[in-house]
């Protein structure tokens, strides 16, 4: 039998999700967890998809709920080899969730890791392919336009090796496209996650100042530095400096 969603559930919990049957917990942040899961059909069909859940407590803040669904919405228009596709946006009780591409491999921050660890660095080659992916999908999205001929103004706020996949057979899928900024209060609450991401961010981002497509390849350029150098381009602290004395003209 189908359990009752819970009002107030843990992140730790897998129960099922209304067509979905969470398998693991890949992680959780401030504002929603990540999860493997799969969707059953007919005749023993069966499909691997992550699934993104907000967290109760970001449930009731409709600041955060408004931009998740716009963003969502927004990012359903994606159709790129070098992009994680959105599913569906769907809510169970009070649960908000996505259903998106399971992608079996690992992130570059895990990579770049292990590598590091190994006392070794990525071939330039495997680097600027890496980096050439990610400008593919960039260059897709930044000149997606809607049915007026307007530029959408997708922008990726989140640029860094945890959101930049590498699949097993050696794709690139960049992930977290311009999804739910979080807001305020989930920034306050994850402190530790937000200077993780400061090295990759690019002044205009960090100041919270007019952002363009630039601030994205910014991103980019900083990845590309890390894995040829095999170690980090700024510190957080240093970007922060940074930001106060300069933006992009």
């Amino acid at each position: 039998a189908v359990r009752s969603e819970p009002s107030r559930w843990s992140v730790g919990e897998l129960i099922p999700l209304g067509k979905y049957i969470l398998l693991k917990k890949i992680s959780a942040g401030a504002t929603a967890a990540v999860y493997r899961a799969k969707i059953r059909g007919e005749a023993g069909f069966e499909r691997l998809v992550t699934i993104k859940r907000v967290l109760p407590q970001m449930a009731g803040d409709p600041d955060f709920v408004e931009t998740f669904v716009r963003e969502a919405k927004i990012c359903a228009r994606l159709t790129h080899g070098n992009i994680c596709p959105i599913y569906e946006l769907g809510k169970v009780g009070e649960s908000l969730y996505m259903a998106l591409e399971w992608v079996a491999g690992r992130d570059l921050g895990a990579i770049t890791r292990r590598l590091t660890h190994n006392g070794q660095r990525m071939p330039p080659m495997a680097a600027a392919f890496v980096a050439s992916r990610l400008c593919d999908a960039l260059d897709y999205a930044h000149g997606l336009k809607d049915a007026s001929g307007r530029l959408l103004g997708i922008l990726h706020q989140d640029l860094s090796p945890a959101n930049i996949m590498i699949s097993f057979e050696g794709e690139v899928k960049l992930i977290d496209f311009g999804i739910a900024r979080a807001s305020g209060r989930a920034q306050q609450t994850n402190v530790e996650a937000l200077k993780q991401k400061l090295g990759y961010m690019s002044p205009e981002l960090v100041l919270g100042t007019a952002l363009d497509a630039r601030s994205a390849v910014f991103g980019v350029g900083v990845v590309l530095y890390e894995l040829v150098a095999g170690q980090g381009l700024f510190a957080g602290a240093e970007v922060v400096s940074r930001s106060a004395r300069t933006s992009f003209v």
